[in-house]
């Protein structure tokens, strides 16, 4: 069932970031002809700036998942390289929980929102109308997803600290080759 589960989860999360990888070509592909619309006969399109900045947003946010699922976020190692094995640990669990509050408290903030703009019927200012719904819930389900990983990574750390090896040092699942 957990094996399920997690290819269940980790196609979500690579869905999400097919999302965010088209958003990213659809603003490219946007801009260019903007531009070369307003180059060319001096008009630019209507709405591409508004319709730009909510695609951002889905790029980055339906991103952070996947990212933080498959840990290739930036780090810097200054002073975990210098660590020893057990700092390492206490360092990575402590990375766990202050994802957890800054996630949690984006989450939360983000499907608040997301409800209230619904609720009211809000639109974004602009040339064009789009609801806030659309940024609000990319915002929401990408936090929550991201949410989720760092809560799944927390688990996988505190079960490595509970089965430790014959040597006595715990294994951290990142530490495992592939």
């Amino acid at each position: 069932m957990q094996h399920r589960m997690s290819t269940l989860f980790s196609a979500v999360l690579y869905g999400t970031a097919v999302i965010a990888a088209l958003s990213l070509l659809a603003i490219a592909t946007l801009v260019t002809v903007d531009v070369t619309l307003r180059w060319t006969f001096g008009r630019p399109i209507v709405g591409v700036f508004e319709i730009a900045t909510v695609l951002l947003v889905f790029a980055i946010f339906l991103a952070f998942p996947l990212v933080q699922y498959r840990d290739e976020q930036m780090n810097v190692d200054i002073a975990y390289d210098r660590f020893n094995h057990g700092a390492k640990f206490a360092a990575k669990i402590i990375d766990c929980l202050a994802g957890i509050l800054v996630f949690g408290i984006l989450s939360w903030a983000a499907a608040h929102e997301f409800l209230e703009a619904y609720a009211g019927g809000f639109l974004l200012r602009g040339m064009i109308q789009v609801p806030a719904t659309v940024p609000y819930g990319a915002i929401a389900v990408g936090s929550i997803l991201t949410l989720s990983v760092i809560i799944y990574r927390l688990v996988e750390r505190v079960r490595a600290l509970a089965g430790p090896k014959k040597s006595g040092k715990v294994e951290l699942p990142e530490d495992r080759k592939v």
